[in-house]
């Protein structure tokens, strides 16, 4: 190896004579081989060597940047003190110039105050510009911010270059005056950074602007427009540079007042150590020789690292992309085969940061919605991450259906609540599942059975949180059918994306809506039992015009219950019965279903039956024994009429009718057909 490395050295070293001996020394390709391993192995040794004495003396190479830096700075004092001298001697030569030189110099102030004033004027609420002396408007232009996450336009800005800081203005669409626009915000030269950004997608003619914790992104007119942008930013960063090094080496030395006057002077030298450049030349990396492979591969490691570390994660994306078919189609060495190590470890850390964006934290805002988790969601669909990215996303809708909900309080009556949360709810709901179906997985059959699986739960938790707000204790029947309807009518927004919820709905509030309809049917026989005992049979006497009345509130024919002598023949006992059980009906029939069916039908039954027990009890008493007449014609108003309209209901609903009101019919039509013997010309 030494006699290798003594002959590599040589002055008179000739590679091609080098390459012809070893071809005539060496035979067969295996000896040939072994002689190039051991010629890679003395360049990685050599390479080695170099990167330790360059980080030996690293400190020494940093002590004479310094010094260089240093005596460029005092070359540079020389040279301006020579200038000032031949400026002066040319002054004494043309001592009848100055008044010329003294008027300039006056009008080009006079411009600069003229041209701060005049954006003082078209910007509301704008900083005063005049108390910075040497302060200069170096360019102006409008320009339209966008969203540095999704590249959508924001507002229209006006942006302002001046010789220590940057303004920024918005557009006042309804100006009043002659102020066009309104300050917003403005940074100085020194605390921000502007990067040009390269075209892609809707993104063109744009370019960035870093100010930390911040970050803005300007699109422009035409290319032509950002690269003046650009460029006057550079000008102006190293104007301000110069003048803050001048001042630094020397106090006495006169600053230029003018930034035209900074832009005239000689260039600093800003390649230093502070500034994080490398003045020696040495690419302190641990690459093998990469020489037969593309540029851009050898860098694609550092540019995903710099495209992470600014968010640019389709750019990263890409560049992974084209790594990825470039190993596919090229074969392996040792070189080939570290880089793909490093872009494998930087997919990792671009899939890690991309699952954080969507992780649920107390400090992370939901302002943005679901639109905030496309650009993730989306890319991690792309590097074959859909499941991770599933769960996650899950966890986001669950926290935004959360957050949406508290935003309802529980004011106002039971209903209204009831609606208002729901038609929140739905809406949410619905929106999530058109997001999640067409735009974050869609065609994504495993996402999608965990979708459902997580509308149910949600659904779920929706219907506990009603049923533990809503049927409580002391609950009229009423307001709990409309509750449960407005939730099943709110539900079929989704049985148009194709998830019936009716089900889960009818199932999940089953037992207590069984509970509601049986502690209602109790309270309405308590309430038939109580009018019976005090029910004295005796007839009312009504006009026309309240028999109308009476009419329209229970929707049956009363009319001819009414005699010429004004004797109306319905007590008011079964009127308050007819209103009772009408409403009963109507209520019990909007919360009911086919599976409530049964609880339904024998709550209507027993209260039926309680008030039927009271007719047949008094038509059978001898108390009432001169009424028999009366309790007639009240048993068939309810048999024939009201229960018929009961029936008629129940029917419309569940599709036929109710077999234990038929029952009850046959079991007290003894009633009317004993009428036929006692009352004359009844049928």
């Amino acid at each position: 190896m030494n006699d290798h490395l003594k002959k590599f050295s040589g002055v008179d070293f000739n590679p091609d004579k080098y390459v012809k001996e070893i071809s005539q020394v060496c035979v067969g390709g295996i000896e040939l081989q072994s002689h190039r391993a051991k010629i890679q192995a003395l360049a990685e040794e050599t390479s080695q060597n170099l990167k330790k004495n360059v980080y030996k003396n690293y400190m020494q190479f940093i002590e004479t940047a310094r010094e260089i830096s240093h005596l460029e700075g005092e070359m540079y004092q020389l040279s301006h003190l020579l200038s000032e001298q031949r400026a002066l001697l040319g002054s004494m030569s043309n001592s009848g110039a100055e008044p010329v030189l003294q008027a300039s110099s006056k009008a080009q102030e006079e411009k600069r105050i003229a041209a701060l004033s005049s954006v003082l004027e078209i910007i509301e609420s704008c900083p005063d510009l005049l108390d910075t002396p040497g302060r200069e408007l170096l360019h102006e232009g409008d320009i339209v911010e966008l969203d540095p996450l999704e590249n959508t336009a924001l507002h229209r800005t006006r942006a302002l270059l001046f010789s220590d800081m940057f303004l920024i203005a918005t557009w006042i669409s309804e100006r009043k005056g002659q102020a066009k626009y309104k300050f917003e915000s403005s940074y100085d030269l020194g605390s921000m950074a502007v990067v040009n950004v390269r075209d892609l997608g809707q993104v063109k003619h744009a370019f960035k602007l870093l100010v930390f914790p911040d970050t803005r992104l300007f699109q422009c007119v035409n290319n032509e427009a950002r690269e003046e942008w650009l460029k006057r930013f550079d000008e102006a960063k190293k104007a301000r540079l110069n003048s803050e090094q001048i001042k630094k080496k020397d106090d006495n030395v006169k600053e230029p007042h003018t930034i035209h006057e900074q832009l005239a002077k000689p260039p600093e030298r800003t390649d230093s150590v502070e500034f994080g450049s490398n003045p020696f030349g040495f690419v302190l990396d641990d690459d093998e020789d990469c020489n037969a492979l593309p540029e851009w591969l050898t860098e694609a490691a550092d540019d995903l690292d710099v495209s992470i570390a600014q968010r640019h994660f389709e750019e990263a994306y890409a560049i992974i992309q084209k790594a990825e078919e470039y190993f596919a189609s090229a074969q392996d060495d040792q070189s080939l085969t570290d880089i793909k190590s490093k872009v494998e470890n930087r997919k990792d850390v671009l899939i890690s940061v991309l699952l954080s964006e969507l992780n649920v934290s107390a400090e992370k805002s939901l302002q943005g919605g679901l639109r905030a988790s496309r650009r993730a969601v989306r890319l991690l669909n792309q590097l074959n991450k859909s499941t991770q990215a599933c769960e996650l996303y899950l966890k986001v809708c669950t926290n935004l259906l959360k957050a949406q909900s508290k935003r309802v309080k529980r004011e106002g009556a039971t209903v209204a609540y009831v609606k208002r949360l729901s038609e929140v709810y739905f809406s949410n709901l619905a929106s999530i599942t058109s997001e999640f179906q067409y735009r974050a997985f869609p065609h994504n059959q495993d996402c999608t059975s965990a979708f459902v699986v997580w509308v149910s739960m949600e659904a779920s938790h929706f219907l506990s949180h009603i049923i533990k707000q809503v049927f409580i204790p002391q609950t009229p029947l009423g307001t709990l059918a409309e509750c449960i309807d407005i939730i099943r009518k709110q539900s079929q927004q989704m049985c148009e994306l194709g998830l019936d919820l009716s089900y889960q709905v009818n199932g999940q509030t089953m037992t207590a809506v069984t509970r509601a309809v049986a502690e209602a049917g109790e309270k309405a026989v308590d309430a038939v039992k109580v009018r019976a005992a005090e029910d004295p049979w005796r007839p009312s006497r009504q006009t026309q015009q309240s028999v109308n009345k009476i009419q329209s509130e229970l929707g049956l024919p009363v009319s001819e219950y009414l005699a010429q002598d004004g004797v109306f023949e319905l007590t008011a006992n079964s009127l308050s019965f007819a209103k009772l059980l009408s409403s009963l009906t109507d209520e019990g029939l909007m919360i009911s279903c086919q599976d409530l069916e049964f609880a339904l039908s024998k709550v209507l039954k027993e209260v039926l039956k309680a008030h039927l027990n009271h007719l047949s009890a008094s038509y059978s008493s001898n108390k009432f024994g001169s009424q028999r007449s009366l309790i007639q014609q009240n048993a068939k108003f309810i048999l024939d009429q009201l229960l018929e309209s009961v029936q008629r209901k129940y029917s419309e609903k569940m599709g036929h009718r109710c077999k234990k009101l038929d029952t009850l019919r046959k079991e007290f039509n003894f009633i009317l057909k004993e009428s036929k013997t006692t009352i004359t010309g009844y049928i």
